[in-house]
């Protein structure tokens, strides 16, 4: 499979100020169970350096029925049921794609 089949997923989540500890907790369990799914090449959770309210996931999967596996499975739903009392607001999902370019060094 070429790295064009790839999808790449970056979801940016906000938490309310007094919820970002439970919501890490809930972040990084469900970045482990995620990690072992078909299809699942990647999966990172990171927090800003400067606000420590905003999460964002960068994600890689081999395809896009590998994305629909991941969002119809029971530790996402079980995830997203934990976090929706901690967000701050809707998460943003974006599916990606890397900006081609020619380097002439």
């Amino acid at each position: 499979m070429s790295g064009r089949d790839e999808v790449v997923v970056i979801a940016e989540i906000r938490a309310r100020a007094e919820t970002v500890a439970a919501l890490a907790t809930v972040l990084r369990r469900l970045a482990m169970e995620t990690r072992h799914e078909p299809g699942c090449r990647a999966y990172e959770v990171y927090r800003s350096r400067d606000d420590a309210a905003f999460f964002q996931t960068v994600e890689r999967w081999a395809d896009l029925a590998a994305v629909d596996a991941h969002l119809r499975s029971a530790h996402v739903g079980a995830a997203l049921a934990a976090a929706g009392p901690l967000l701050r607001a809707a998460p943003v999902v974006r599916i990606v794609e890397p900006l081609e370019f020619t380097c002439t060094m």
